[in-house]
């Protein structure tokens, strides 16, 4: 069966047609449990939080537009501030690169020739990022989206998301380069 839009299933989905939730789940879980970790890294609360974000997606799936290609950035946005809302819970971001580590298989090294204490010291210098830096990182970077769908869930234009994303990248690189790495025990 050809593999429908985004829109289509939320379109079903509203319709009454429950398994377009479970298309929607099986396609978004594993990039939003990523998305939710690297702001994190926390596994379990990462699986917490993306149980949540289904389950808001369900609870306001009538709110939805249904623009074509606006899925992606109204499902981000409910991630984000779902996000948001745990950091104001918690009273602070609290996370630990150990944790990560428990049960994680390590990199190594890759075909690029990076080793396990390239991706440690990014993912550290990621961390030290402000929360708006990171945030733009890790929607651009490691989850893919494009520029305008990042506009989008940030509400800022398109022009700021690439001025921002090449600030936060100067900053992630001054970090990545100036801090020692910490030893994972």
């Amino acid at each position: 069966m050809p593999e429908l839009s985004d829109e289509i299933y939320m379109h079903q989905l509203n319709s009454g047609d429950f398994q377009a939730m479970s298309r929607l789940f099986t396609k978004y879980q594993a990039p939003m449990f990523g998305y939710f970790l690297k702001q994190s890294f926390d596994r379990t609360l990462s699986q917490e939080l993306t149980q949540q974000l289904f389950i808001r997606v369900f609870e306001k799936r009538n709110s939805f537009s249904g623009k074509e290609g606006m899925f992606r950035p109204w499902m981000y946005r409910i991630a984000n501030n779902l996000w948001l809302d745990h950091i104001r819970r918690s009273g602070a971001l609290k996370h630990s690169l150990t944790e990560l580590s428990d049960g994680h298989d390590p990199p190594g090294i890759d075909e690029q020739g990076f080793k396990e204490e390239d991706f440690l010291r990014l993912d550290q210098a990621l961390q030290l990022l402000p929360a708006e830096e990171k945030q733009l990182l890790i929607l651009s970077k490691y989850q893919g989206l494009r520029y305008a769908e990042v506009a989008e869930i940030m509400e800022i234009s398109e022009a700021a998301v690439k001025t921002r994303v090449h600030r936060a990248l100067k900053m992630l690189r001054t970090l990545f380069f100036s801090k020692p790495i910490k030893p994972v025990l």
